[in-house]
């Protein structure tokens, strides 16, 4: 089944007066928490489908850029979820917990699959695999999970980020991810035709796994398609803010 390539938008007109004063912190975090699933699920999307174009000799490093950011990422958010808000919403009626419970254990071992997998198309089909269960995941959570806690009224949605951003901060600290060295280069301060040059010879000098944080007014995914000519299965790059006014993408050196 062919799927968008955008996630699906939490339905306003799910929402039990939405725009009330009684109700904007909860708005604030129901934009927070699509923002953010915009940003996971274009991620994935990416560099699920670098493997499709990757040479032989790339698709190790591409499949272990992808594993990671599931391991780091959406995986740790998955658990955080599961502890925070997934506990506190079984009263709620209509709220299928046991089946968004099952996604992440098909995430898990569709990733372990796809870890241990050595043969090119089998390893490219689980990558395809791992980006639609997670897209279907949050097609859910965002048409079901949210505008139901948003209209709940034992429950406030504000909170239950609050306590979600707070377990996966935990969560990342016990994995022992550190943040690596980072060049910021914020090109709304650079002349239009200096741009690219000033990133790709900011990149030349990173040291590998040193990183650019790049800002800009408009998303630079043209800039991705050049650095993916330029520099194959030599970086990673991920958003990190999509919208409307900044985009923010972090670009790690591999090689």
């Amino acid at each position: 089944m062919k799927i968008s390539e955008k996630p699906i938008d939490i339905p306003i007109d799910l929402l039990d007066d939405p725009y009330s004063d009684a109700n904007k912190e909860n708005f604030e975090a129901l934009t927070e928490v699509e923002a953010h699933h915009k940003i996971l699920v274009t991620n994935v999307n990416l560099k699920a489908k670098s493997l499709k174009r990757a040479s032989d000799s790339e698709i190790i490093t591409l499949g272990a850029n992808l594993s990671n950011y599931f391991k780091t990422q959406v995986l740790p958010h998955a658990d955080a979820e599961e502890e925070t808000i997934y506990s506190k919403v079984a009263s709620i009626e209509g709220i299928d917990l046991e089946e968004m419970i099952d996604d992440h254990r098909r995430l898990k071992v569709t990733l372990l699959d796809f870890d241990a997998e050595n043969d090119r198309e089998t390893k490219i089909n689980l990558a395809t695999q791992l980006k639609d269960l997670f897209y279907f995941h949050v097609q859910k959570e965002n048409q079901q999970l949210i505008p139901k806690i948003f209209n709940s009224n034992i429950l406030s949605l504000s909170e239950l980020i609050s306590d979600l951003h707070h377990k996966f901060q935990s969560i990342i600290t016990e994995l022992h991810i550190q943040e690596v060295d980072c060049v910021r280069i914020d090109v709304r301060d650079i002349i239009p035709a200096k741009r690219h040059p000033a990133i790709f010879g900011a990149f030349e000098e990173l040291q590998i796994g040193h990183r650019i944080s790049l800002i800009n007014d408009h998303d630079p995914k043209p800039l991705y398609y050049q650095f993916e000519s330029e520099y194959p299965a030599q970086f990673t790059w991920d958003y990190e803010q999509m919208g409307p006014r900044i985009w923010q993408v972090s670009i790690v050196k591999l090689g």
